[in-house]
């Protein structure tokens, strides 16, 4: 296949990717990738955000599992969205686990990551959590954000 013929299957794949998404139908855009034998980072945070949407907080922490166990790195959109969706299934303690998680497959996450945490600290009311995760964001130094209080 040419450089061009494979651009554009990709192109109609993440066209078909974002119908699915649009959908909430994160299963199936999730399997047309597998099918092909690869996740890629944009097509993973593409459904990782219906997962937000629908709370999926223990598929969206294997989707990001699995892509670092298939070297595939996750971007900062993957990793904030699936700690969003472990915050919206009401998986705080899964939250803050993939966060740390994430930080020893040496990847630093954002801010938007860490405050997607802090806000499943202060859902469970674990004051404690909290703290710790904003001196670890001091101590690899991300910047706080108006989120980040709030």
């Amino acid at each position: 296949k040419s450089c061009h013929e494979s651009h554009r299957r990709d192109f109609g794949g993440l066209q078909q990717l974002g119908r699915l998404r649009m959908q909430g139908k994160w299963q199936e855009a999730l399997e047309l990738w597998r099918l092909e034998g690869r996740l890629e980072a944009a097509a993973c945070s593409e459904v990782l955000g219906v997962m937000v949407r629908l709370g999926s907080a223990r598929e969206a922490a294997q989707l990001l599992r699995d892509m670092h166990d298939q070297t595939v790195q996750p971007n900062d959109l993957a990793i904030g969205r699936a700690i969003s969706a472990c915050v919206n299934g009401g998986a705080w303690e899964e939250a803050i686990k993939l966060l740390l998680e994430v930080e020893l497959w040496h990847l630093r996450p954002n801010a938007v990551a860490y405050n997607a945490a802090l806000g499943a600290c202060g859902r469970a009311s674990s004051a404690e959590s909290a703290l710790q995760l904003l001196k670890r964001m001091d101590q690899l130094q991300i910047q706080r954000t108006k989120r980040t209080y709030g």
